[in-house]
């Protein structure tokens, strides 16, 4: 069994979208379980749905696939009709699901909102808070190391929290931008500077021109596909 520590300091802006509700989970002992939260809070999709998986050796693999934020692992079902994880994500290239992309990274599985020399990729995490206060905690997790595709990843997990009582759950989505390997959180201006050098000045009158708000898709969409024309 490994034990890793998951920090997310909320030091990012967020997507505005729209979002699940936020859940209030009371803790025992300062534990959580993954039956405690809810399915949406954990799921990118309500049900499993077709796609397929890239491996970087070229190969496809066909299957039903969901993707689980809280846990940051791609998701499929064996012919048993078993949840499985996708072992190794490191030999995977590209995860298809439905008409979504996904690509697989050290930092785990971003989705690919606008492809290009610098793509637009979002980060789904699922954030958990002491109640009345902003920002995430750290989260300890006693999950089970996976190793290979037959290996069952998704079973009963418990989190211990440095949070006394009750505890609120929501869904954080944060923008990068993907440069090869190399990935850039989105913040303003700055950012997109700094994935396009030399174009510093174009990008600052883009933005003032069209009061981008880099809290919303469809402007951060607008000013990833204007970058790439540069």
């Amino acid at each position: 069994m490994k034990t890793f520590f998951l920090s997310m300091f909320v030091v990012l802006i967020p997507i505005m979208m729209m979002a699940q509700a936020p859940q209030t989970i009371k803790l025992d002992n300062n534990k959580t379980s993954v039956e405690a939260i809810n399915p949406e809070l954990q799921f990118l999709f309500a049900d499993f749905q077709p796609g397929r998986v890239v491996l970087k050796e070229g190969k496809v693999i066909k299957c039903k696939l969901n993707y689980n934020f809280l846990t940051d692992e791609m998701l499929f079902i064996d012919e048993n009709g078993k949840k499985m994880a996708l072992a190794n994500p490191h030999d995977v290239s590209n995860v298809y699901i439905a008409n979504r992309l996904f690509v697989a990274s050290p930092k785990g599985y971003f989705e690919v909102i606008e492809k290009g020399t610098a793509s637009l990729v979002y980060k789904w995490n699922c954030n958990i808070t002491e109640k009345g206060k902003e920002g995430a905690l750290g989260i300890l997790t006693d999950a089970p190391s996976v190793y290979q595709m037959n290996q069952i990843s998704f079973d009963a997990r418990t989190w211990k929290l440095d949070v006394d009582k009750n505890a609120v759950v929501t869904v954080l989505v944060v923008p990068y931008l993907k440069i090869k390997s190399k990935y850039i959180p989105v913040k303003g201006t700055n950012d997109y500077s700094k994935a396009f050098p030399g174009k510093k000045a174009e990008i600052k009158l883009y933005v003032e021109q069209n009061k981008i708000d880099f809290r919303k898709e469809a402007d951060l969409r607008k000013m990833t596909i204007y970058c790439n024309s540069l």
